[in-house]
């Protein structure tokens, strides 16, 4: 766990959908409020490990998740990103054991963590088992932009499963983190944390506000309600 994270809930604003210099202004509006800085898997495409440097440099001090959803070659894309500046790395959660394990190895090495992204997986329970038996802590319970654009819906109904199959294993050291990501605002964020979320990956709804400060702050007042 990254330090810090104890004992809060946690805003991670997400940044996808813009140049580089786009995300930076955004990410300085958002900094005040948010806990992680996330550089999404558009911007990562764009811009490369470029970008994981540009907002380390911006924000030296700020957690930093690079969004790289990996599905192999585990040690060579989590080196790029640490070696970049990220502290967190996503994993997919159908990503082979040996692939999970390289990049949970390289983040160990370089002080870092790793997140398993469960976006379009089936069998939510066993995935929960399967993940913590491989050591992952951070899980990311994600309806995809692509879902929600063909079916609707969100990812809260899908929380409920995980946080249900989290409270049945046994005692975690260190605990078991859950983060929902998909169309999460500040006026559905309380349902969220209700259902157990530790954590809110939030992205179109502060860069759609008008006034992205603001909208984290409402954000932040949620978390900490």
């Amino acid at each position: 766990m990254i330090a810090g994270e104890e004992g809060r809930r946690v805003l991670q604003a997400a940044f996808d959908g813009l140049t580089l210099d786009e995300a930076l202004r955004a990410a300085e509006a958002a900094a005040p409020y948010a806990d992680i800085l996330e550089i999404g898997t558009p911007l990562i495409v764009l811009e490369g490990m470029r970008a994981v440097r540009a907002f380390r440099r911006a924000f030296p001090d700020k957690t930093l998740l690079a969004d790289i959803k990996v599905m192999d070659g585990g040690a060579l894309q989590a080196a790029y990103c640490f070696d970049a500046g990220a502290s967190v790395i996503t994993v997919l959660a159908g990503a082979g054991e040996a692939t999970i394990r390289c990049c949970r190895e390289r983040a160990a090495e370089s002080g870092g963590d790793v997140a398993a992204d469960l976006t379009n997986t089936e069998a939510l329970p066993a995935a929960v088992g399967r993940l913590v038996r491989l050591g992952i802590r951070r899980l990311i319970v994600h309806r995809s932009l692509d879902r929600i654009r063909a079916e609707g819906g969100s990812s809260l109904e899908d929380l409920k499963i995980v946080k249900a199959a989290a409270d049945a294993l046994p005692g975690l050291s260190p605990a078991l983190r859950l983060y929902a990501a998909g169309g999460i605002t500040s006026e559905t964020a309380g349902a969220y944390t209700a259902a157990g979320a530790d954590g809110l990956i939030v992205g179109s709804a502060l860069l759609g506000a008008p006034d992205i400060a603001a909208e984290a702050a409402k954000l932040r007042a949620v978390l900490d309600s």
